[in-house]
């Protein structure tokens, strides 16, 4: 699980991104990034762990937005930008995402516990 936080010099970290990936689109996903491992081996070991990291966070009064990737779009940026599939293709794609789709991406506010049924996808 790659959670990216945007930090503003040596303050508290703005917001931290979360990577979000629907059910259908998991093993499309997982089969992408098999190649250099880090993904859970079910969509389900997956999403615990993110509600956990997300409960963590937000428990901590932390900001968090979710970030979708879809694979298809994933790999038609690949193709636009000439990049290989690699871990750091996969990480630069989702702070693309992130910049892109700012004002589009769910964000929750920290002092609660709890994590999102759903989100707005960008």
């Amino acid at each position: 699980m790659d959670i990216k936080t945007i930090r503003r010099g040596g303050a508290d970290p703005l917001v931290t991104l979360i990577p979000w990936y629907e059910a259908s689109d998991f093993a499309r996903l997982r089969e992408l990034a098999d190649q250099d491992g880090g993904m859970p081996g079910s969509y389900q070991q997956w999403r615990t762990q993110i509600d956990r990291a997300t409960q963590t966070l937000l428990a901590h009064g932390k900001v968090v937005q979710f970030v979708t990737i879809r694979p298809d779009d994933y790999c038609a940026w690949l193709a636009q930008t000439g990049r290989s599939n690699t871990r750091a293709a996969r990480a630069r794609y989702f702070l693309h995402l992130a910049a892109r789709n700012g004002a589009n991406i769910a964000v929750i506010r920290g002092g609660g516990t709890s994590v999102p049924q759903k989100h707005a996808s960008p």
